[in-house]
């Protein structure tokens, strides 16, 4: 397996690292957001390489919102 370099990427610089990486994949994507419209799965899936498995896991964080104490 390729070592991917650890980098902090801030707004554009990050997407254009994102679709970069989704265009080039080779094994898998795994795909894990908090938020994930319909519009950006579909954006992001159709980027993907055809025959490479596209996995997608939402988060659950009704636990935060749901909190009666502030932070």
């Amino acid at each position: 397996m390729d070592q991917i370099k650890r980098q902090l990427l801030y707004g554009n610089e990050f997407w254009d690292k994102l679709e970069q990486l989704i265009k080039n994949a080779k094994d898998r994507i795994f795909f894990m957001s908090a938020f994930l419209s319909s519009a950006t799965y579909q954006k992001y899936r159709k980027m993907a390489p055809s025959k490479v498995p596209f996995y997608v896991a939402p988060r659950d964080d009704k636990s935060i919102i749901n909190r009666k104490k502030p932070y």
